[in-house]
């Protein structure tokens, strides 16, 4: 979707079009782009990777945010603004389950066990542990658990190829994910990270008006000028320092 964004962002067409509903899908699941021809060469090298069928093989988001034509008259990639994402652990944020329901994704009990399910699943802690190494982070309770309990299955598996390709290479979902939380590993976990980011925002954003409000009504009390106690009773001496027979001087 970015790549058919960012074409049509630059070529003012979409790069998918036929009249016949079967052409189009065709041309969509090959590939097939018309590039204009005063596109330049670096902005065409630039989308053919993005539009590439296969996801293994497709540019990802470091090499598109470092590319010669995406950083051209920069002094490098562009500042990532998206909030700081962590692997999701249990128990989940209830309130952040029962906003997800306007998703269609059932129930919050239903929606709650299934990403409870994924969460906890061999596959996604393998996706996020490169992550959790670059973030010296520890691992979750469950690997540990899994790895004592399991231990002695290791070596059996060794013994098969594909059971050694699965130990020793990365899953397809860690090729996708990588290091990095954020990269879709279900829609179930994106649109949980969505929905906690909003309703992060608008509390953050609640906060900061309720603070508005106490500063304009504050602004609008009178100013209460300190009471100022007054000055003690002067009292006057009559004591008389002139000698007897002398002109009194006060």
């Amino acid at each position: 979707s970015f790549g058919i964004v960012l074409y049509v962002l630059v070529c003012g067409k979409i790069p998918f079009d036929d009249q016949s509903m079967p052409a189009l899908h065709a041309n969509v699941k090959n590939g097939l782009v018309d590039y204009p021809g005063w596109l330049s060469s670096e902005c065409k090298h630039l989308l053919s990777r993005m539009f590439v069928t296969d996801p293994n093989q497709r540019a990802t988001m470091r090499e598109v945010l470092n590319h010669p034509w995406m950083i051209k008259g920069f002094n490098g990639p562009p500042e990532n603004y998206l909030p700081e994402r962590k692997p999701l652990t249990t128990p989940l944020d209830p309130e952040v389950i029962h906003a997800m329901q306007g998703f269609n994704f059932g129930s919050p009990e239903s929606i709650n066990t299934e990403l409870t399910r994924l969460i906890e699943s061999e596959e996604y802690h393998r996706a996020v542990k490169p992550f959790q190494r670059e973030k010296g982070l520890p691992p979750p309770a469950k690997d540990a658990e899994k790895r004592r309990r399991f231990g002695f299955d290791v070596y059996k598996r060794r013994s098969s190829g594909n059971s050694r390709d699965t130990l020793t290479g990365p899953s397809s979902e860690a090729l996708q994910l990588g290091n990095d939380p954020m990269k879709p590993f279900s829609p179930l976990v994106s649109i949980y990270y969505l929905v906690k980011e909003k309703q992060d925002r608008d509390h953050a954003e609640m906060g900061r008006d309720q603070r508005d409000v106490r500063d304009r009504e504050k602004a609008k009390e009178p100013e209460v000028l300190p009471e100022i106690a007054p000055p003690q009773e002067a009292h006057t001496n009559s004591a008389v320092y002139e000698m007897p027979g002398d002109k009194r001087t006060g």
